[in-house]
C-alpha cells in the first residue's frame, strides 16, 4: 500500500489515507521499520515500511 492525502486515497489502487488508522500509525517511519497492527480478524499483523520514496513536506513542498 501507498501512504496518501486524502483526496488520492483510493483503495482499489492501494492508496491509504494518511488520516486513516494504520496510514496514521506509519507516519514518521523510516524503511526498515515495522509496527504490530490488529487485522480486522483480531490477529496482530505486522507492517513494514518498503521504501519512502517522496516526502513534499521534506523538500519544502506544503499543500494548505
Amino acid at each position: 500500500m501507498t501512504l496518501a492525502y486524502p483526496k488520492d486515497a483510493n483503495a482499489e489502487a492501494h492508496r491509504v489515507s494518511i488520516f486513516s488508522p494504520a496510514g496514521s500509525a506509519l507516519l514518521g517511519l523510516s524503511a526498515g521499520q515495522s509496527i504490530d497492527w490488529g487485522g480486522m480478524d483480531g490477529k496482530s499483523i505486522r507492517l513494514k515500511v518498503i521504501e519512502v520514496t517522496w516526502q513534499p513536506e521534506a523538500n519544502g513542498q506544503f499543500e494548505l
